[in-house]
């Protein structure tokens, strides 16, 4: 079973310069974060944006199906090197 954001992440990345986003300047590469759409898989996107912040070098980008861009407004600001969009 695959996550449907798959495709996304395909688009986006055939499509991205990162050299023009700040975010992603001098860094070693970009790790998305997928975790599923159910509550439980959900719940996961924490404890997965808590370990970003031990990889300061890397950038990423965080996306659940389903979820309202409001939740990403209100979770990601701690996260410094964590990005939410397509």
């Amino acid at each position: 079973m695959g996550n449907p954001l798959g495709e996304e992440v395909d688009a986006f990345t055939d499509h991205a310069d990162d050299s023009e986003i700040p975010l992603y300047q001098n860094n070693k590469g970009t790790i998305a974060l997928l975790p599923g759409s159910q509550t439980g898989n959900i719940k996961k996107l924490l404890i997965m944006l808590q370990v970003s912040s031990h990889f300061p070098e890397y950038s990423f980008v965080a996306k659940a199906p389903g979820i309202e861009d409001d939740f990403y407004t209100m979770m990601l600001p701690p996260y410094k090197n964590v990005r939410h969009y397509w």
